[in-house]
Parts: C-alpha cells; structure tokens; sequence
C-alpha cells in the first residue's frame, strides 16, 4: 500500500499493473501447482519472519478453500473508498434548505487519520490524483453535488471553482474515529454570516453490512459505461454480470464472439 503512494501524488497510473500482476502470478502459481511444484510447507512463515520480520505466529492467513473475492465490495464511485465519506457529507449538506456554496467562508473534513495520511493529496492536476484525494472529493461534491465519472476527469480538474474551494479545504484528523476505529467524515462549514454548520457521514454504501443493491451497482455501471457503450448495451451487459451464470465466460459478458 505505502508503494501506491508517490505514484498517486505524481498522477502515475503505474499503481493500475498491480490488479493484474497479481492476477498473472496467481494463475502462475496455481499453474505450477498443478505440475507438481511444491514450496517448502513453511515457506509463509519463513518469509515473514526473513522478509518482514514478522512472527509466523501473528500471521492471520485465509483459511483453505477461502474465497476472499466474496470478501470485497462494489463502491459507489471510481475514487478511493477513503474520500466517499467526506463526498457524501457534502452531498448531504447540499440537500438542505438554503445550503449555498457560494457562502462558504472556510470549511474543514475531520476524519480518520488513515484517510488523511493516504487522501490527502492537494491540487490534483491527474485524474488519478484527483481521484484520491479527500480535498477535490469534498470540493467538487459540494460544488456540482456529487463525485461521479466526470468528477476526475480534465475539464472537471481545470474547473476554477472547483480548483479555488479545494484549495480551502482543510483536513483534519479525528483522534475519536481513530479511538473508536469507525470511518466516516464530518463536514464542519463556516459561512460568510459567521454560522457553522456541521454534516456527517459514518457509512456509505458498500460498507461491510451495507451492500450496494443491484439497482444501485446497474446505476454506476450504466454512469461509466454507458457514455462509451451507449444505454442499451450498457444494460445488457449489467444484467449478464449481475444476473448471469456464476462463472460466465468474460467473452460472453462482454458480447465478443470467441476466436475459431
């Protein structure tokens, strides 16, 4: 994780390989498995005790036959999961009566200090940048009303206003998440009239007991897609991976006909 970091903050995409690195070296090992290749039975443990100085008995390794994929979960937005909670704060704000950007005096997030040690990335002027980082998040929600595909993209990163609440934008981190271990984010807005006005988000959905339901994912998936595939295709294609076959050929989602 600490290895994505400089990336991001120079707007590199190199962080992209790692998805399908990892995919590669899984079907190598599960390849040379089959051919009868072994490891040693206590390699784990060797390597994080000779590479990472770990004691193999703190290791907390998935049980045989585990399927961590089920374990993952679909986001509401192509930005990292850390900047959803501020975005939603000022999303929420935006609803109430007489909420007006444009009064905004000054504003700070305070969230957990995970999220501002690895989001807080100022200024973006990549879209992978802009993409995590809790300022832009919380500037261009509170300005347009949401964090969706066009959010990172190049017009949205020269977008003066955009550009000058970022820059307003302060982060804090909320020693009483940490403590509690909860992620969420308050939004704390002082207005040109002196008021304060405070939002808060503790979840979003996605979070582990709150799933996305298959209208919501169908909403994203048509957001993205859609501008390319066009609405219908979009669809259909939504459909064959929320509703198809547990394992459905990737040729057969994507309406490719197979090579003879």
């Amino acid at each position: 994780m600490r290895s994505a970091r400089l990336p991001i903050r120079r707007g590199s995409v190199t962080r992209n390989l790692y998805v399908g690195q990892a995919a590669e070296r899984g079907i190598a090992a599960a390849l040379a498995v089959a051919a009868g290749i072994r490891p040693p039975e206590d390699a784990l443990e060797e390597a994080a005790r000779v590479a990472l100085g770990l004691d193999p008995a703190d290791m907390r390794l998935a049980p045989p036959g585990l399927a961590l994929i089920v374990e993952g979960y679909l986001k509401p937005y192509a930005a990292v999961r850390h900047a959803h909670y501020p975005a939603a704060a000022a999303i929420a704000w935006r609803g109430r009566p007489g909420a007006d950007p444009a009064r905004i005096a000054s504003l700070r997030v305070e969230t957990y200090s995970e999220a501002v040690a690895y989001a807080g990335n100022r200024a973006p002027v990549a879209p992978i940048t802009a993409q995590f980082s809790l300022s832009w998040a919380t500037a261009h929600a509170l300005l347009r009303g949401d964090l969706g595909p066009t959010s990172s993209r190049p017009e949205a990163l020269r977008d003066p206003a955009i550009r000058a609440l970022e820059q307003r934008v302060v982060l804090v981190a909320d020693a009483a998440r940490d403590a509690s271990g909860r992620r969420g984010a308050t939004l704390v807005l002082q207005r040109d009239d002196g008021r304060e006005e405070r939002s808060e988000a503790d979840g979003v959905p996605g979070d582990p007991g709150r799933p996305m339901t298959a209208d919501e994912a169908r909403g994203k998936f048509a957001a993205y897609a859609a501008p390319t595939l066009g609405a219908a295709e979009a669809s259909r294609m939504a459909d064959a991976i929320l509703l198809g076959e547990a394992f459905l050929p990737l040729t057969e989602a994507l309406g490719v006909s197979r090579p003879r």
